[in-house]
């Protein structure tokens, strides 16, 4: 075990989170323009300190590294640039694999060398707390050293505001994934604050505290109830892949709404992550409205180097399929992620080949069942786990006793498709602009009655926090 001291993280859902940011508000307006991004660097640090206060080295670390790679890369020519290129990238890399994936490639070299009889030893074993949001900070400073490798980013000479760009507390855990071409900008000219941006913060935060603790924590218990099971039954199988298809989407898309409304409580203008990705009707487009800035990372710094973009079947499915593998693997150091990664892309790959339907709709539905089955293996702790699951939304299952889980859950599954009709592909600041006063007031009260009533006292942690 690691000898730092842990602390519990600070949740976007928790009281000490909504103590925090008027705290935080308060210091930042007070402060003079060119002084503010001292009260945004103090507060993201007292924000990361939260979890292992020891690490916020490690992420020290990154910014001096990438920062001084990043000058040196703008004035260099040649080999020499594209050496210091990838001691940057290297340096990120090796840090994500000490801490992240260091067990996982440990157990699979020895069980390799065990298998071919090499030697009966066990891997060391290695304890690591993983850093909170690693995978997210080392490729949003990677992205940024390429650019400025690519000459599509001139490099900052202030180190404050490079620091916030990494370090910027509401997306710094789980995303969105940034560009420094377009937070960097707005964390050094921040958009002044009127009622409108006030108002449209506070509806999104509200919103995403909604849908994350009335409907992603209320499915949360039966799909962790489920996938414990030895031999779940066909009924319990399909209600834990739904409903995980369902929690999973809530629990994501309320923390970026959250990070979202927090960053523009601060003038700071941050990317959408969701734009109702179960209305897609083919996996290409569900990936374009999934976790929008890992998508396009991976498009533009792998995929379009691999040569996907280029109109030769080979090169593209091979980008494809390294795309998606590496995708699963971004997420955590496991074969189920792997393989539910690799599932995408081949789904990817063989969409246009089938005879799709002739409506929409079941367009849709095929789509989201699709997706929701592979999301099985996201979910599953092993293959042991997915393989049972999997066999029992088809029936090869000898369990079956019917287990009358409460039916009003299914509310809350419905709810998010509710959700998803009344925002039409925009986003909930937006829409609520685009209806009535009356109807404004109903939206809102609703959400208060169901975050006081069904909302929960316990903060549970967020999914995409592991990653």
């Amino acid at each position: 075990m690691v000898p730092f001291i842990k602390l519990n993280p600070m949740l976007f859902n928790s009281f000490e989170y909504l103590l925090f940011l008027p705290l935080v508000l308060g210091l930042y307006y007070a402060c003079p323009n060119k002084w503010r991004w001292i009260s945004v660097f103090a507060a993201s640090c007292f924000f990361y300190m939260q979890f292992v206060p020891a690490y916020i080295f490690i992420l020290f670390f990154i910014i001096l590294l990438d920062f001084t790679t990043a000058h040196i890369i703008w004035r260099s020519t040649g080999l020499t640039k594209r050496l210091w290129l990838i001691i940057s990238l290297s340096s990120n890399i090796l840090l994500l694999a000490v801490f992240k994936y260091a067990a996982f490639l440990l157990n699979n070299i020895f069980a390799f060398f065990q298998m071919v009889h090499f030697t009966n030893a066990s891997a060391p074993t290695i304890d690591f707390i993983l850093p909170i949001g690693l995978s997210f900070h080392t490729f949003q400073s990677m992205s940024y050293t390429m650019d400025v490798y690519r000459g599509q980013q001139k490099p900052e000479t202030h180190l404050g505001y490079f620091a916030n760009y990494v370090l910027f507390f509401p997306q710094m855990v789980a995303g969105p994934i940034e560009r420094y071409k377009r937070l960097g900008v707005s964390l050094k000219a921040p958009q002044a604050l009127s009622f409108e941006s006030w108002r449209a913060a506070l509806w999104l935060i509200g919103f995403g505290l909604c849908i994350k603790m009335v409907i992603a924590d209320n499915l949360a218990p039966v799909v962790n109830q489920i996938y414990e099971l030895e031999q779940p039954n066909i009924i319990q199988a399909w209600t834990a892949v739904l409903f995980f298809s369902v929690q999973i989407y809530a629990d994501f898309f309320g923390y970026s709404t959250i990070a979202i409304g927090s960053a523009k409580l601060l003038g700071i203008e941050i990317m959408d992550n969701f734009k109702s990705p179960y209305r897609a009707a083919s996996i290409t487009e569900f990936w374009s409205r999934w976790h929008i800035s890992l998508s396009t990372w991976f498009k533009e710094y792998v995929y379009i180097p691999l040569g996907g973009n280029k109109n030769r079947y080979g090169p593209w499915v091979i980008s494809i399929l390294a795309v998606f593998a590496l995708s699963g693997f971004w997420h955590g150091a496991s074969w189920t992620f792997i393989v539910w990664g690799l599932l995408h892309g081949i789904a990817r790959i063989t969409e246009g080949r089938q005879k799709p339907p002739r409506t929409i709709f079941f367009k849709r539905i095929i789509i989201f069942l699709i997706v929701s089955l592979f999301w099985i293996f996201f979910r599953a702790p092993d293959f042991k786990t997915a393989w049972v699951i999997c066999k029992a939304c088809f029936g090869f299952t000898d369990n079956t006793i019917f287990t009358n889980y409460n039916l009003s859950l299914w509310f809350w599954f419905f709810l998010l498709w509710l959700i998803e009709w009344f925002l039409n592909d925009q986003r909930f600041d937006i829409r609520m602009l685009q209806v009535s006063v009356w109807k404004r007031w109903c939206v809102i009260l609703a959400m208060v009655y169901c975050i006081l009533a069904f909302g929960g006292t316990q903060a549970l942690p967020f999914i995409y926090f592991q990653f």
